[in-house]
């Protein structure tokens, strides 16, 4: 683990929600869920992005952290 006076960094793919066949679809996703529930227990530990499931979130994920992917229009 990083030292406690930098913020690690943590990269997260959004997963579509879902829910059984036929069944309502959930509101949010397991590891969104986690990801809120570790970034509540110790503020300020990560440097976290959290993003809407949206196509375009991987090019503002990545502009974001500075990597502005190049051929992303």
């Amino acid at each position: 683990m990083p030292d406690r006076g930098t913020p690690a960094r943590i990269l997260v793919t959004a997963f579509e929600p879902f829910g059984p066949p036929g069944g309502p679809v959930r509101p949010e996703n397991a590891s969104e869920t986690v990801l809120r529930a570790l970034l509540a227990r110790d503020p300020g530990r990560f440097d976290a992005l959290l993003l809407p499931v949206d196509p375009r979130c991987e090019v503002a994920l990545a502009r974001a952290f500075d990597g502005d992917p190049p051929g992303v229009l």
